[in-house]
């Protein structure tokens, strides 16, 4: 009876690992950069364009009026933000939202892991799932993660990786966007490998996209072998070939170089679909590309502009990501109506 009675345990905690794992359960986090909001949308009203209903939010108020500008979520369900208002790198225990709910954070439960920084906005997660990079305008910075501690280290090269708005890290490899100036049409992307201990990193190749404006890229994401940039003054999200990629590095090393580019962007004024400054991107475990729109419309077109209208939360299926010229099918809009994050804009889904 007792090793049916095991049987039985086993079985149930089975269904219910089954349970919390179920995709209904998802999250997408939104950083909102006007009302120092963090809120979260579970999947159940991904599409339904009412954004009244956020599943948790997280009022910042009390953490010195945080603005929270690009939003992550590490693996042991923690939120990462960056404050760019205030030159800092938050975090909040997972454990104080894990109920849901609207909740006013304490002075105390708002955790700065780092200060001192000018215009800090990107953020991305090593491997390890808890060490951070971030990017400033002094390149780029890196917390190496312990237990809850964080310890700041410097990586060769990487203080000279420019202004930096984006950032991905993909295993050894680090993805960096760097728009130079603001609203300078003389951005690029820079690619740097790592070493495994993260004391130095290489710069392996700097490119642009052939033949098109690049104006103030922000987001980066990965999905389906290619990067994908959000180029908010040229209101477009441009997608560039991992292939091409390493053909370039392989070729010429360390050098600039353009590459094609596949375009996502819809030049319909006026319409739901309109890619007005578009802001930060991120993926889902389905390949899906999503993208944090910072104007509605093309009345609203200065991006930074606290006076910019609300915006929305768009999605690209896998199935729009063929490598081509151009997309011709129009974006899904997941989440409308969600205050417009002036800046980076950074959305990303639960871990």
């Amino acid at each position: 009876m007792k090793k049916l009675q095991i049987l039985g345990v086993y079985a149930l905690a089975g269904l219910l690992m089954a349970c919390n794992n179920n995709t209904a359960s998802r999250q997408v986090w939104h950083a909102s950069w006007r009302e120092s909001l963090i809120r979260a949308y579970n999947e159940n009203l991904w599409g339904t364009g009412n954004s009244a209903n956020a599943t948790t939010t997280l009022n910042l108020a009390a953490c010195g009026n945080a603005k929270p500008n690009d939003v992550l979520q590490d693996g042991g369900g923690n939120i990462i933000f960056t404050d760019s208002a205030n030159g800092k790198v938050i975090r909040i225990n997972a454990g104080i939202f894990s109920s849901g709910g609207t909740i006013k954070l304490t002075a105390a439960q708002c955790t700065t892991i780092a200060s001192g920084l000018t215009e800090v906005i990107g953020l991305a997660l090593d491997i390890d799932q808890r060490s951070i990079f971030y990017g400033s305008n002094a390149g780029v910075g890196y917390l190496q993660a312990s237990g809850t501690s964080y310890t700041p280290m410097s990586i060769g090269n990487l203080a000279a990786a420019g202004t930096v708005s984006g950032i991905k890290a993909i295993a050894n490899r680090l993805y960096v966007v760097d728009y130079s100036n603001f609203n300078n049409a003389s951005a690029n992307v820079k690619v740097y490998d790592l070493n495994v201990n993260r004391t130095t990193a290489t710069l392996k190749l700097t490119f642009t996209p052939t033949s098109s404006t690049f104006a103030l890229p922000e987001g980066i994401a990965y999905t389906n072998g290619r990067i994908w940039v959000s180029n908010n003054n040229a209101a477009n999200i441009m997608g560039f070939r991992e292939s091409d990629i390493n053909s370039k590095i392989s070729s010429n090393p360390g050098s600039a170089q353009t590459i094609a580019f596949q375009s996502l962007e819809h030049e319909t004024p006026g319409t739901d679909a309109y890619l007005q400054c578009p802001g930060g991107l991120a993926t889902d475990a389905d390949g899906n590309l999503w993208v944090n729109v910072q104007g509605a419309s093309a009345a609203n077109a200065d991006c930074g502009s606290t006076a910019t209208a609300f915006g929305s939360v768009f999605m690209y299926a896998a199935s729009q990501l063929n490598f081509s010229a151009t997309s011709t099918t129009k974006p899904k809009v997941q989440l409308s109506g969600i205050a417009s994050v002036p800046g980076y804009g950074g959305i990303a889904f639960s871990k």
